[in-house]
């Protein structure tokens, strides 16, 4: 759709936007908590959304910005400060030492500014932890636990580190121009231009660590591939190597996104496809191990994260053959503690009989037949009842959204 913003008139296409000088459409705007709500056109329906940001805090991630290396950013402050100079109003019916005395001052505070303004920024472009969503929110929780930041205070603790050091740079700068300003000579001024700089570079030096914690954080997070929590989401969730991610491969329109993360050498498959104009996403989750929630490890805490808080339908996947390991009696047990953790009321789930195909499959079906409601028997091999299925969590899809929807803020 065309937005108007402060850049004009701004078309958006597939979450990128595109300026467009368009002054044609008659346009309405509010505030709401500090953004921005338009309606593009005041002859549509009136549906007031929000651009570029979603209403739940989606995406926030990416707004992380490059962070330098800690001894180029001393390097660029140190050489940005030795360029600087007084402009010719100042400088007009100066003495030699007062010139010499202002320069100094005017070097100092560039220097000081330069090692501040940047940590500035960088805490301004880091999105606050209470603003992501929450799915987002326990992916950098576990991401950080895995390299080592944790003990540092994870997210908001690299980030006070940061604040805290641009305080004292601030501080200790101010302080030290004071010396400047009272030497009462030639030397005295030079001696005192000269400690100043160094107690700044030494206060930087000796947090050097501070700006490299950040500098891996935003490395860690910048890897992150995460679900758009916008778009409708098919989990297919289960034991481990029940066939969740053929399944993946089979309904994906294209070559599906195989999703890294560093607190596991497991990799996680992530489909799309479109149907009807409409696009959904699929993804395969960590296998679930038959145990308590607090027995569970990183990746399958990534797994519970993502049907506690993305929106979406569960295609519990079964394998009956137990060539996946596991046994039907466990994934039975499985089934059951996943499925009062999140029942019908909140959650579309649809039960997924897997590797049809196989002779093995009948022995255990009976069983499973007994403690599932209305499941749906597929093979990814022989193609078997996969589109049924898919007009199932379709339909399922659709119902979920309708439960689900977020109410549209008015003017």
């Amino acid at each position: 759709g065309t937005w108007k913003t402060n850049m004009g008139f701004v078309t958006v296409y597939q979450g990128l936007y595109i300026k467009d000088w368009y002054t044609r459409q008659p346009t309405k705007t509010c505030r709401r908590n500090r953004v921005q709500w338009v309606c593009a056109d005041s002859r549509s329906s009136g549906e007031w959304r929000q651009p570029f940001e979603t209403r739940n805090g989606s995406n926030r991630l990416r707004e992380i910005p490059v962070i330098s290396k800690p001894e180029e950013h001393l390097s660029r402050a140190l050489r940005v400060s030795s360029r600087a100079r007084l402009d010719a109003v100042t400088k007009r019916g100066k003495s030699f030492n007062e010139l010499l005395r202002l320069t100094s001052l005017k070097k100092l505070d560039t220097f000081r500014q330069e090692l501040a303004n940047r940590l500035e920024t960088y805490l301004r472009q880091f999105p606050r932890k209470s603003k992501l969503h929450p799915y987002e929110d326990t992916l950098v929780d576990l991401t950080l636990e895995s390299i080592g930041l944790n003990k540092y205070g994870g997210y908001n603790g690299v980030l006070e580190e940061i604040l805290e050091l641009k305080k004292k740079i601030n501080i200790q700068g101010k302080y030290l121009s004071n010396g400047i300003r009272n030497a009462e000579n030639k030397k005295g001024l030079e001696k005192a231009f000269e400690d100043a700089f160094t107690s700044l570079e030494n206060i930087y030096r000796k947090n050097w660590g501070s700006v490299e914690r950040l500098k891996l954080m935003a490395i860690a997070l910048h890897r992150l591939q995460i679900a758009d929590v916008d778009v409708p989401t098919i989990i297919l969730a289960g034991a481990p190597n029940v066939g969740k991610s053929s399944l993946v491969r089979v309904y994906s329109s294209g070559i599906p996104e195989v999703c890294a993360y560093p607190f596991t050498t497991k990799t996680i498959i992530m489909g799309h496809f479109t149907d009807s104009g409409r696009t959904f996403q699929m993804t395969d989750t960590p296998g679930l191990l038959n145990r308590g929630e607090d027995d569970r490890n990183t990746i399958e805490r990534l797994t519970v994260a993502a049907l506690q808080h993305l929106n979406s339908v569960v295609l519990f996947t079964v394998d009956l053959t137990e060539d996946c390991g596991t046994s039907v009696a466990d994934q039975l047990e499985l089934r059951t503690a996943i499925r009062e953790r999140f029942p019908r009321s909140d959650r579309q789930w649809i039960d997924v009989l897997s590797k049809s195909d196989l002779d093995e499959f009948f022995k255990h079906e009976s069983l499973y037949l007994e403690n599932a409601t209305d499941p749906i028997r597929v093979s990814a091999e022989t193609g078997q009842n996969l589109e049924p299925l898919k007009d199932r969590f379709i339909q399922a899809t659709t119902e979920a959204a309708e439960n689900q929807q977020a109410p549209i803020p008015k003017p």
